[in-house]
């Protein structure tokens, strides 16, 4: 029986099991430098930016110096390399859902507890993901979909898998097309709808409010012009009251300003909630 734990940069990695020893600890990314066995890091360090190949290049060289193994698809300098079974993954499993350094993490593991092809025997292997959440930008897009397919292979071949109940990767999305009838992805899309309406509501008013103290301001401009050639004193008088209002309105933009900030994040988060109950 062996238990790997497949470890990323998401805050639940602190719920790893970090002095249990009956677990292997495999990691992926940066962020954690004790207790580990093995780093998973597939980049070529050359084709990263120079500040982002130059830290992981770092990073490695001091994993190895606490004793982790440094697994990967090409040479690091001053590190040494044990190379991924990329053609065994390749040849086995193919490369559609190779879409993350998980992956390559996933289908090592999976190679190990199960070198023959078939369901094996429910001996107690296990697979737990920490720190694995997959919810930022192309991770979720792009990347999680390749997870995803590495967690139900691993299942099919009878290898039990872990995750926290509040990671992303929790949460099992609703088939096509059944969703359209969920009670929950319904409740989400009238708040999608409501939030995007109101955020519209927002840029208008805002808007409204410069256009108008760019008007009060050529109007006041204009009539500093009259009052200079000496006509009524009702110029004058006007001229107070457009300060004021120029004032009042002043004092208004900020606070619509704000409110397009606060209904953007508003939208932003419900469009990504949206994205993320759907399939």
């Amino acid at each position: 029986m062996r238990k790997i734990a497949i470890i990323g940069t998401a805050p639940s990695a602190v719920h790893a099991p970090w002095k249990d020893d009956t677990w292997e600890r495999w990691v992926v990314g940066y962020g954690h430098t004790e207790n580990i066995h093995r780093v998973i890091e597939p980049h070529r360090m050359a084709a990263e930016s120079p500040g982002r190949g130059a830290g992981l290049t770092e990073e490695c060289r001091k994993w190895q110096a606490n004793g982790a193994e440094i697994w990967g698809l090409f040479p690091i300098d001053g590190v040494e390399v044990k190379p991924l079974p990329s053609r065994e993954i390749a040849e086995r499993f193919g490369t559609f859902f190779i879409k993350s350094s998980f992956s390559w993490a996933m289908f090592m593991a999976i190679l190990e507890l199960r070198p023959e092809p078939g369901r094996g025997e429910d001996n107690g292997d296990e697979i737990a993901l920490f720190g694995v959440d997959m919810e930022f930008g192309t991770e979720y897009r792009y990347q999680l979909i390749g997870l995803r397919h590495c967690m139900a292979m691993a299942k099919e071949l009878g290898i039990r898998i872990s995750r926290l109940a509040d990671s992303g990767i929790a949460f099992e999305p609703i088939p096509y097309p059944m969703w359209q009838d969920d009670p929950l992805n319904a409740k989400a899309r009238l708040k999608q709808e409501k939030t995007a309406e109101i955020y519209e509501q927002a840029k208008d008013a805002h808007q409204a409010a410069v256009i108008e103290m760019e008007c009060l301001k050529r109007a006041r401009q204009e009539l500093h012009i009259l009052k200079d050639a000496n006509l009524p004193q009702a110029i004058t008088l006007r001229i107070v009251e457009l300060a004021e209002q120029m004032e009042k309105t002043g004092k208004t933009i900020p606070e619509k300003r704000d409110a397009v900030v606060y209904w953007q994040a508003c939208k932003d988060e419900i469009d990504w909630l949206m994205d993320y109950l759907q399939p």
